[in-house]
């Protein structure tokens, strides 16, 4: 099991969830999918070596929901989720901790 954080800038969100794959393979990729919404990501690496996976398209979605993270210098739009990498490039538990994750996500407004 592996523990990811769910953002959601609609409901200015931030929820722990638990991922049922291992973060490998196809399994892993489409239970991102669900949790994300989509069906292509992209990825917003940050300097620890965790990750944020995003809608690959959501910058340019009409009706979006932004929000920005300390250490990524992009607004990211859309639901996200936040995971950890091993050395071999596989999705694992974020090495950022909850609470901290929590203080470094800003939401935007685009009006």
């Amino acid at each position: 099991m592996i523990n990811a954080y769910l953002i959601d800038p609609f409901t200015k969100t931030v929820s722990k969830v638990t991922r049922s794959s291992d973060g490998v393979g196809l399994q892993a990729l489409r239970e991102v999918y669900a949790f994300v919404g989509v069906d292509c990501i992209d990825a917003a690496h940050l300097p620890n070596g965790d990750a944020i996976y995003v809608d690959d398209i959501g910058l340019d979605r009409k009706q979006q929901a932004y929000f920005f993270v300390d250490g990524y210098p992009q607004i990211l739009a859309g639901r996200a989720l936040w995971v950890g990498a091993t050395r071999e490039g596989d999705d694992t538990t974020p090495k950022t901790p909850f609470h901290i994750a929590m203080q470094s996500i800003g939401w935007a407004s685009c009006d």
